[in-house]
């Protein structure tokens, strides 16, 4: 489980080079996001290589997202990976 503070935002990266075959690339990305997380207006989804990235922003404390990031590939595989996100206060 990740930790996000209400109010923040952050960057969610992952490197799929171990699920793509040889010679297979990502040809799209898709994300979603459940109430309490918002994927940041204007910025671009890539699918630079093998890593996918999303910039997400957290609403109120107290609730458990998740983020859901479906890759389909060249040869037609699907790969799909989820974050399990707590919104809360961050006690230093």
């Amino acid at each position: 489980m990740e930790y996000q503070s209400p109010g923040s935002s952050l960057d969610y990266l992952l490197d799929l080079t171990n699920f793509l075959a040889s010679g297979e690339t990502l040809s799209s990305i898709t994300w979603t996001l459940e109430s309490g997380l918002t994927k940041t207006g204007g910025q671009v989804d890539t699918t630079t290589g093998s890593t996918i990235q999303v910039e997400a922003d957290a609403s109120s404390a107290g609730k458990a997202c998740r983020l859901v990031a479906e890759a389909v590939t060249n040869a037609g595989n699907t790969i799909s990976r989820t974050w399990f996100i707590k919104i809360q206060h961050q006690i230093v």
